[in-house]
């Protein structure tokens, strides 16, 4: 069972800091199949690209442009996002 917290932890500012690779997903808020044959669910894998804590609410990272930019394009329909810190 997950666990909701209200802001980043120092325990968490530590994982982040330290983790060579984070997943992030991305939902289609539709959680419809687009014509394309793509599905609603975009995972990429970030490594080598570190994850910067901003503040005690906020995360960011510099995407690069990989195969076809999937995660940007599933950024810019405002769904859901899940991040995991490997």
């Amino acid at each position: 069972m997950a666990t909701e917290y209200s802001e980043i932890t120092d325990e968490q500012t530590k994982l982040i800091n330290s983790a060579p690779l984070f997943f992030i997903t991305r939902v289609d808020p539709s959680l419809q199949a687009r014509s394309n044959g793509t599905g609603p669910l975009n995972l990429s894998p970030k490594g080598g690209v570190p994850l910067h804590i901003v503040d005690r609410n906020h995360v960011a990272y510099l995407d690069y442009q990989g195969s076809g930019d999937e995660t940007e394009r599933a950024a810019s329909l405002d769904g859901p996002v899940t991040i995991m810190i490997c």
